[in-house]
């Protein structure tokens, strides 16, 4: 397949999931990792989740991503659920082609939104592989290109299919209003809501978000930031 350069490519929102994207989520993503098709469908028609696609001008897919749409709350923000490129175009710049402008549009077409945010592994997590290591650094180093920074939030990964995972998470964001936003509560936030973790405000993973990052102090406005020395049960990180 003959890769075009990036200008040759239109990235816009789609109203609907075509089979063409649901094609390359489900083949991109760990069975375990997929949210069921018809409820990604659903979200979409709902308004709850938005699809963007990275097109050639003949219409061939070559990446997208779906975005979860956080606006319940006074702090309003997306978040990046899943992002895939094609496997023949991966490091070719299509994938940073589509989050780039994915970042701008979200932006531009919703001007509440103080950022659109994003969870990944955590690249320091001790004990893991030197692959996975590897995979993960590329991966932070790949949002630093794009402006999307570790804001130093702390918290592990919720496996509904493992209770027992306890994987760091990595929240990073592209940040539109910084005098606006609060990763500590936007993170939190996420954790709660139905488009996020759903988990409830008494659960033992949102305790002990609270108590990694402060969050008393945060949202009193005592401390301003969460970046200091926490620890999570079966990790102890200072950045």
């Amino acid at each position: 397949m003959t890769k075009r350069p990036p200008n040759q490519h239109v990235t816009q929102k789609e109203a609907t999931v075509k089979d063409d994207v649901i094609a390359l989520y489900e083949k991109s993503f760990p069975k375990s990792e997929l949210q069921p098709t018809a409820e990604v469908k659903e979200l979409v028609a709902s308004g709850r989740m938005a699809v963007h696609t990275t097109r050639d001008l003949d219409g061939s897919l070559r990446s997208f991503s779906f975005i979860s749409m956080h606006d319940e709350n006074a702090l309003k923000f997306a978040n990046l659920d899943y992002i895939a490129t094609e496997q023949n175009l991966r490091s070719s710049g299509i994938g940073s082609l589509h989050a780039e402008r994915l970042s701008k549009i979200v932006s531009q077409e919703n001007p509440k939104f103080t950022a659109l945010t994003l969870e990944m592994e955590h690249p320091k997590e001790l004990g893991i592989a030197a692959e996975k290591l590897a995979v993960r650094i590329r991966r932070a180093k790949f949002y630093d290109r794009l402006d999307a920074p570790f804001t130093n939030i702390k918290y592990n990964i919720i496996d509904f299919e493992d209770p027992a995972y306890r994987g760091m998470a990595h929240w990073r964001a592209w940040v539109y209003k910084p005098e606006e936003f609060h990763p500590v509560q936007a993170a939190r936030n996420f954790m709660l809501a139905e488009g996020g973790y759903g988990l409830k405000p008494n659960s033992a993973a949102v305790r002990e978000f609270d108590r990694a990052n402060n969050y008393w102090a945060n949202t009193l406005g005592i401390v301003g930031s969460a970046a200091r020395a926490s620890t999570i049960p079966g990790q102890t990180l200072v950045e």
